[in-house]
């Protein structure tokens, strides 16, 4: 029993949470403390500045919290953050999108936003004003990516590179 709840352990270690939440159609909770909050976070750096203020990091989180849970719970994997951040910024009206990055032995999950015609990301709760043409250029930043999706805010995959 011991070996089969380590494989699922090391399983989701190596996997990542890889949930990504249909930003769209997230059901808003009826809490007017979060409400409050996602509107008073209406730029990347707020975002950001906010998620390293309230949220404690966690190196693998097997539940995959919504944005309404992390913000309760505070506390979640990179897909949490990934989660939180946009929603809230797809919420201001940014074009988001979310980028599984594969590497030989585990997975990322980062928030990539179009700002002015260019891409720029979030990465946990540091923002990167990368300012690149391409979605491909932003992971030209990270050493040993095998491979990647992109995702739009609807979950939709619209890219992947092999």
């Amino acid at each position: 029993m011991k070996k089969i709840i380590g494989l699922i352990l090391i399983m989701l270690m190596l996997s990542g949470c890889n949930v990504v939440y249909d930003l769209d159609n997230f059901v808003m909770p009826d809490d007017t403390e979060f409400m409050e909050v996602v509107k008073e976070l209406n730029t990347p750096e707020k975002i950001c500045r906010y998620m390293e203020d309230n949220f404690t990091p966690l190196e693998i989180n097997p539940v995959c919290y919504n944005p309404y849970e992390m913000f309760c719970y505070k506390t979640g994997d990179c897909s949490d953050y990934a989660d939180f951040s946009a929603f809230v910024a797809n919420y201001h009206g940014y074009k988001i999108y979310q980028v599984h990055i594969f590497f030989e032995d585990c997975a990322h999950l980062i928030t990539v936003l179009k700002i002015d015609g260019k891409y720029n990301y979030i990465d946990w709760w540091n923002y990167f004003e990368v300012g690149t043409e391409k979605i491909d250029d932003v992971l030209n930043n990270w050493y040993g990516v095998k491979s990647y999706r992109v995702l739009d805010c609807n979950g939709n995959i619209i890219e992947v590179k092999n």
